[in-house]
């Protein structure tokens, strides 16, 4: 017992941080009068391979405490290489949040109102390419019904993957490399609370249209190398 103790709703896993393991959220009730026994919203780097470690940074990046996050969802939204975050807020105007990763400069940044994503008395939530449009788009729930927010996009790259195997491909890894850059997504059957992203999966790639290799990982172990992929389309891949 070391005095902690959380009301946690919904966790996602993601490399917001793009070192090549997954991180985690986990979108905690922490009423204020309760705070001193209460986690906040945890955001915890994993540095397992440096520390043996997970190291609590929610503050240092930026994510503001809210005392009824519900549910958080990583993707790309602007399609330049790094995680965002969105994440709802449960109970009557309580809103939601859209996080864009300035991963340069290590933070996140509120932009909620400029992207014309805010709701309040959220609950699940998840990213969507449901246009085949190349960007990702949004899908929330909230006390007055479902809303279904389309990506206008930008003049960015990507590239999508369809994997059909077994078990929806749940747990399987896709690990993208181009020069000294690498991106990983794991394939899961649902995250946060009531909700699951689709499992196409999306990887935005920035201004540089350049070829892209790819390392599949499946759970049983089988693995398949893609190499000099070309950018903005949709790629099926199958098992061994």
């Amino acid at each position: 017992n070391d005095g902690w103790w959380g009301h946690t709703i919904g966790s996602e896993w993601g490399d917001f941080d793009n070192d090549g393991d997954l991180d985690l959220i986990t979108a905690n009730l922490a009423h204020p009068r309760y705070i001193e026994f209460s986690n906040r919203t945890c955001l915890y780097e994993n540095r397992l391979d440096e520390d043996g470690i997970f190291r609590e940074v929610r503050g240092e990046w930026g994510i503001k405490y809210e005392e009824t996050h519900s549910d958080p969802a990583w993707g790309d939204v602007d399609a330049d290489g790094d995680l965002d975050l969105y994440l709802t807020s449960v109970y009557p105007n309580r809103r939601s949040f859209l996080y864009l990763n300035d991963f340069e400069n290590q933070r996140f940044i509120d932009v909620t109102y400029l992207a014309g994503v805010r709701i309040t008395n959220g609950w699940g939530c998840a990213f969507s390419d449901f246009d085949n449009d190349g960007d990702l788009d949004l899908a929330v729930g909230s006390n007055d019904g479902v809303h279904l927010f389309r990506n206008r996009g930008t003049d960015r790259h990507w590239i999508e993957f369809e994997v059909r195997a077994a078990g929806g491909a749940c747990g399987t890894r896709l690990i993208l490399k181009r020069g000294q850059e690498t991106q990983l997504r794991e394939i899961s059957g649902g995250k946060g609370t009531t909700s699951q992203h689709s499992r196409i999966v999306y990887f935005g790639l920035g201004e540089s249209d350049k070829p892209v290799n790819l390392e599949v990982r499946f759970p049983s172990g089988e693995v398949v190398n893609l190499k000099g992929l070309g950018v903005d389309r949709r790629i099926v891949i199958t098992p061994p």
